[in-house]
């Protein structure tokens, strides 16, 4: 009977039912048992395997996230080594076949030229509802002002909190490879609850649906982030048709 009554507490801690002192005692029972810290890891994973089934099974049944997916793949796994030789062959008839080339290669080359801008701008209008997304939860953030647990002290010491507003502008303003940027050049970030968070919706905002579900997907799967309400919204939002 005991067991239970701890499951059950497990399970309201979960679902984040407990009150500020409820969670705030439970955490420390947590510390002062080993053996009921073990099981309450256990069912951690347990409940995160599950939840993250669940999600995966309604990526998979949501036909445009799948279309998208594909994109991306296809996207990334495209090679430069044809298209290098194909314009090798076009130089070589441009100086031994000058005339054929005039009339018959000529207009093709034309028609090849336009299609990478033809592809850039599918390729956007796929991406468009992602991009608002993206920038539209960027301006979600878990606590009024700005900062995550254990970081508001610090903040007022340095420069982090400044570090962390510009990543918000820049996502905010669908700067999303500038971010990305700017995430690498500040590794202090990777200590922080956001640092995973913001590469998600980068990589999200950029159209890169498979980098991005990475990184979502481990925010949400973890409760002690900071984001990890955000993040299962999201997820949320991805799978609606």
């Amino acid at each position: 009977m005991e067991d239970f009554k701890w499951w059950e507490k497990f399970e309201s801690y979960y679902r984040k039912e407990m009150s500020s002192k409820e969670k705030m005692e439970f955490e420390a029972a947590l510390k002062g048992n080993p053996e009921l810290n073990e099981q309450f890891e256990e069912y951690l994973r347990v409940a995160n395997a599950l939840s993250c089934m669940v999600t995966r099974a309604k990526l998979a049944a949501n036909p445009e996230f799948r279309k998208a997916i594909a994109i991306d793949s296809n996207n990334r796994n495209r090679k430069p080594f044809f298209r290098k030789w194909g314009l090798a062959l076009l130089a070589i008839a441009f100086v031994v076949f000058f005339s054929l080339w005039w009339f018959i290669l000529r207009p093709q080359a034309i028609e090849s030229s336009e299609t990478p801008a033809t592809s850039v701008e599918m390729a956007k209008a796929e991406h468009m509802d992602y991009r608002q997304i993206a920038i539209e939860f960027a301006g979600k953030r878990p606590f009024d002002d700005g900062m995550t647990r254990g970081g508001a002290m610090d903040s007022r010491t340095n420069s982090l909190k400044e570090v962390l507003d510009k990543c918000h502008v820049l996502l905010s303003e669908g700067e999303f490879a500038e971010t990305i940027e700017f995430m690498k050049n500040h590794p202090e970030l990777t200590q922080r609850s956001e640092f995973t968070w913001i590469f998600g919706l980068s990589y999200l905002g950029k159209g890169e649906i498979s980098k991005a579900l990475v990184y979502i997907e481990e925010v949400a799967d973890n409760r002690f982030n900071d984001y990890f309400s955000i993040a299962r919204e999201l997820q949320t939002r991805l799978t609606e048709n």
